[in-house]
């Protein structure tokens, strides 16, 4: 592998509406500036979908390939965490 070359990571979660995903990409988004050096984290909506992207580059060292498994596992926490949240406030309003 070339050391130039970046290693990606995409995940999608279905969230149930739009709306939803909307508040979900919102709240990550804030997270990701502040990903370690060489990693880029991106969260969009599609429909109901949040997709979040991780790019890490010079990703042939395994210190690298850490870095992006433990980007993604931030991720995930954030997510579930945010749609919690999210659903316990469309709860409360009905």
């Amino acid at each position: 592998m070339d050391p130039q070359e970046e290693c990606v990571i995409e995940v999608r979660v279905e969230v149930g509406d739009p709306e939803t995903a909307f508040s979900v990409v919102s709240s990550l988004n804030v997270d990701n500036k502040l990903t370690p050096k060489g990693v880029t984290a991106t969260c969009q909506q599609e429909r109901s979908l949040v997709i979040c992207e991780v790019r890490v580059k010079e990703c042939d060292d395994p210190r690298r390939v850490l870095t992006a498994r433990n980007t993604i596992d931030d991720l995930l926490i954030n997510l579930r965490a945010s749609l919690a949240s999210i659903r316990a406030l469309k709860g409360s309003e009905g």
